[in-house]
């Protein structure tokens, strides 16, 4: 097979889109590779480059490492290797790079769905917290009720009769 070589780069912290392709470019250059990956902490991408973006011969992304099931890095990885072998391929003309255009934006929206789910699951779970801790309050409040009248109702006669209602 063919081989090719991408420069990945780690990033804990936010950086400008013009200092991360300076980076990227550099990565590139002392790498020998063709294309490059900047990925970045979960909520430190440059701004419009999350979940996944391509800029020039670069890949962006940003990565959640504590979500098992976020697969941006993946996808990352793999759309850089297509351009890595599709820029070493001789024909690489015959390349219709409108549909890949139109991939890589289905991908970004799909990528961005995701993290709109996963928010609002986590919404929706702390909301769900909530209400059980209330429900369960309630639960304990009818149960001191229930008490109290079997307590009342178990002391026998009382001076006079009363009415329970």
């Amino acid at each position: 097979g063919l081989t090719v070589r991408i420069a990945i780069e780690a990033k804990s912290g936010p950086k400008h889109l013009a200092d991360i392709n300076r980076e990227l470019d550099a990565a590139r250059t002392n790498r020998g590779a063709t294309v490059a990956v900047a990925v970045f902490a979960a909520g430190c991408a440059p701004a419009g480059c999350a979940p996944l973006t391509l800029h020039g011969e670069h890949v962006i992304c940003e990565f959640d490492a504590n979500d098992p099931s976020d697969c941006t890095l993946e996808t990352a990885i793999r759309l850089a290797r297509a351009l890595a072998l599709a820029s070493s391929r001789e024909r690489s003309s015959d390349i219709d790079v409108a549909t890949v255009g139109r991939y890589l934006e289905a991908a970004r929206n799909h990528l961005k769905a995701v993290t709109s789910m996963k928010t609002k699951l986590t919404s929706i779970g702390g909301a769900t917290r909530e209400i059980s801790a209330a429900l369960d309050t309630m639960r304990q409040g009818v149960m001191e009720c229930v008490a109290g009248m079997e307590e009342e109702l178990a002391r026998g006669d009382h001076a006079g009769k009363q009415d329970v209602a």
